[in-house]
């Protein structure tokens, strides 16, 4: 069977019933424990919203179609005191702090004396390497963290991942409703696959344009661009002030700085209205269409009068905090990097996060996350697994590690708990309210392929021969080359 994401209303109709079912019986008392949220209504709640976005990006609100009852977990809980597990995770610095501190208080206060190990891989790709090479990957860890596309890459090679729909839903060891209904519907579609759910999203990041606010204005832009005719105004602006000022070493600067990450030009796509981006069929490969002619059309008549420029240096934060550029590509995690750059070299222009600039006026915002996820091993060790991603999805565990890694928080339930985070860093906040525009972007087994021939025709469309009559053969060959690659990896 071929893999496939599946919209989240068939998997959040079946959750939804089951809960509601098994609200109308007998329901165990949930645990009073410390720092462990049980409940005995373990999905959301009948007042929470259905989904309203999917892996297929449908808007419609889902209707319960069927009869589901939950089937339960039947493990005695005894059964789980001394279960021990490891929890391997790719984060370091003060994640990674961040998460020894939590397995320590899960150890000292779960009820069932479940004992965590954890470990950092030092990296996402090292860990899902070390993974996917190993002949017994439940010896190394039974709880993980994958991205969307690793966990679609996992499944489609034919290795397992605990099903976590039934633990969800179950009576006992089930999530809390309103933890449950705080999730971001569009990041939990990312990790629905066959119908059923393989992780429960913890980070998410989002692909933004680092905006230089204060020297905009002195420019004469009040407000940051909306749509790309403001876009291009803004850059062209900045690039002519440092045209005409007395350093002659800054000229040639001043716009958006050239950046040729999958995640930038994916946002550029969708700004103009991708099918790649917004079509309801993630294996959608093919880039020969109207809109992403027309992006990268504009992109390069951009650079082709100066607006957009390629800098010598990998990284942009330096170039920002001295007004070499207005804007630049950037995620979330390069937010703790652009603040001390700015305080090290003694900046105060205010700067802010915002979204790609398209005509709708909306803007374009791309996400890509993690989950935790669970490799089956024994009933009680998967048991034992769940309740720890779960206990590590409760808003408070939850809001922690969004603090420590300046992610977006993945559960509205995290706000009321971040306030003084939110406080002391304008540009996370500014990024919180871009929400209602993100759409996940496309995260199977074979866009880990396209991502670096996209990386690769981008670049070929900003070298010194390239001319905007070319635009179409561009895409053309990195359809081809696309296609020509995915056969070879099958």
């Amino acid at each position: 069977m071929k893999n496939r994401l599946t919209p989240v209303s068939m998997v959040l109709t079946v959750l939804l019933l089951g809960a509601i079912l098994t609200a109308c019986g007998a329901q165990p008392e949930p645990s009073a424990t410390p720092g462990v949220q049980l409940s005995a209504s373990p999905v959301a709640s009948a007042s929470a919203e259905p989904a309203q976005a999917t892996a297929t990006r449908s808007t419609s609100t889902p209707q319960p179609t069927a009869t589901a009852t939950p089937i339960p977990i039947s493990i005695d809980a005894a059964t789980l005191n001394g279960t021990e597990i490891r929890f391997l995770y790719p984060w370091i610095g003060d994640v990674e702090e961040s998460v020894d501190g939590l397995i320590a208080r899960f150890n000292a206060e779960n009820q069932w004396g479940i004992r965590v190990t954890g470990q950092s891989s030092g990296g996402t790709g090292v860990m899902f390497e070390t993974l996917s090479n190993s002949d017994d990957a439940t010896a190394l860890a039974q709880a993980v963290v994958l991205s969307a596309s690793e966990i679609d890459t996992w499944l489609a090679d034919g290795s397992e991942l605990l099903n976590l729909s039934p633990y969800l839903a179950d009576a006992q060891y089930g999530m809390a409703g309103d933890t449950v209904a705080g999730i971001s519907n569009a990041f939990q579609a990312q990790f629905i696959h066959y119908d059923s759910l393989y992780g429960l999203p913890v980070d998410q990041d989002l692909h933004v344009l680092f905006y230089n606010k204060t020297w905009a204005e002195e420019l004469g832009f009040p407000e940051p661009p909306q749509t790309m005719a403001d876009f291009e105004s803004q850059a062209c602006a900045a690039s002519k002030a440092l045209a005409a000022d007395d350093d002659p070493n800054n000229d040639g600067m001043g716009g958006w700085v050239l950046n040729y990450d999958a995640g930038t030009v994916m946002s550029w796509l969708a700004a103009y209205g991708s099918p790649n981006v917004a079509s309801a069929t993630p294996e959608r490969t093919d880039f020969d269409s109207g809109e992403n002619v027309q992006a990268y059309t504009a992109l390069r008549k951009l650079y082709d009068s100066n607006c957009l420029w390629q800098s010598r240096l990998t990284t942009s934060e330096t170039y920002f905090s001295n007004r070499q550029a207005l804007f630049y590509s950037g995620t979330l995690a390069d937010v703790a990097l652009q603040h001390a750059t700015h305080t090290r070299l003694g900046k105060s222009d205010y700067w802010t996060l915002i979204p790609y600039p398209a005509d709708s006026g909306k803007g374009s915002v791309l996400s890509e996350g993690s989950a935790l996820a669970v490799i089956p091993s024994t009933p009680e060790k998967d048991l034992a697994a769940w309740l720890f991603i779960a206990w590590l999805s409760q808003p408070e565990q939850a809001a922690q590690l969004t603090a420590a890694g300046g992610w977006l928080p993945v559960n509205q339930l995290e706000m009321p708990l971040l306030g003084d985070y939110a406080a002391s860093n304008a540009p996370w906040t500014a990024a919180t309210t871009m929400v209602d525009s993100i759409q996940p972007m496309p995260q199977t087994k074979s866009w880990r392929v396209v991502y670096p021939i996209l990386e690769d025709s981008f670049r070929q469309l900003f070298r010194p021969l390239t001319t905007v009559d070319r635009v179409p053969g561009i895409l053309g060959v990195l359809d081809d080359t696309i296609q020509d690659v995915i056969k070879q990896s099958r």
